[in-house]
């Protein structure tokens, strides 16, 4: 799939958990994409997957993709970000490899639709 065709279907499933749910997070759009598994999710918040990119079917080009396109719709759409630290038993859980403090931030932003602001 290229960028192009990425973006919009980030855009439309943003929309689609906007109106559902009222917020959206990274780890919903991937599972969406099948970039990742309920599974690996699983094992990523319970502290068996030493950082989230090591189970995405993705590469990290894709991945920054699906971040910068997620980052850049909501700021069109008004929506407020919340950044959320995730934890499994004290220890905060790491997204990458790297554990760049930018990367880290891009994957545990929430976003939270207008409609639940007001």
């Amino acid at each position: 799939m290229n960028n192009t065709d990425l973006n919009m279907k980030v855009r439309t499933m943003m929309d689609r958990h906007c109106s559902a749910e009222g917020f959206v997070r990274p780890v919903d759009i991937l599972l969406d994409l099948d970039y990742l598994k309920k599974k690996d999710i699983n094992d990523f918040l319970s502290g068996r997957v030493p950082y989230l990119e090591r189970v995405c079917t993705a590469n990290l080009s894709k991945l920054n993709t699906v971040l910068d396109e997620m980052s850049s719709y909501a700021e069109e759409r008004g929506y407020k970000e919340s950044t959320t630290i995730y934890k499994h038993k004290e220890k905060v859980l790491r997204f990458s490899k790297s554990g760049s403090p930018y990367i880290e931030r891009k994957y545990s932003t929430h976003f939270i639709s207008r409609s639940q602001l007001t």
